[in-house]
């Protein structure tokens, strides 16, 4: 059974589920998608990506913690940007997509950035370029943007 409290704040609702930690819903989310494309949530292209126009399911974590979805955020009167990834599912693609556009973030003075280890975890990056580099090294432990070779070679 699923349990949950919202709280209203002029700017966000405060949802929090036992199995899941508590998430800041601003008024709109944008969703960076595998193929690094950006698609609002609720808009058509974002069900076309998600293959499901009609979910009755919670959709946006859905996309996050299985489909590779990157979502962005920002609250507080433009000064917090929200970056929320599952690492192991973030394409390279993605994961280029969301670092291109941190950078022209100029009114943001704060990233925070959580994503999904064994639990749920957040950091806060000062600056576009420790977000930049903060995200490479999560996403790094999960392989993301690691050129693989898939042959092996034999010596006879």
């Amino acid at each position: 059974m699923e349990i949950r409290v919202a709280r209203q704040h002029r700017w966000c609702a405060l949802e929090v589920t036992p199995e899941e930690p508590a998430v800041e819903i601003p008024s709109s989310i944008v969703f960076i998608t595998p193929d690094g494309s950006w698609v609002r949530e609720e808009s058509p292209e974002y069900f076309d990506v998600l293959g499901d126009m009609n979910p009755d399911y919670d959709a946006p974590l859905y996309a996050l913690k299985n489909l590779g979805f990157i979502a962005v955020c920002s609250s507080w009167r433009k000064c917090c940007i929200e970056i929320k990834l599952h690492p192991r599912n973030v394409t390279a693609a993605a994961l280029l997509s969301v670092q291109n556009i941190l950078p022209s973030t100029r009114r943001a003075n704060s990233f925070r950035i959580t994503y999904l280890k064994d639990v749920w975890t957040s950091e806060v990056a000062t600056s576009a370029t420790s977000a930049i580099c903060r995200l490479s090294e999560i996403c790094a432990i999960e392989g993301v943007g690691i050129i693989r070779n898939d042959f092996t070679a034999f010596v006879h």
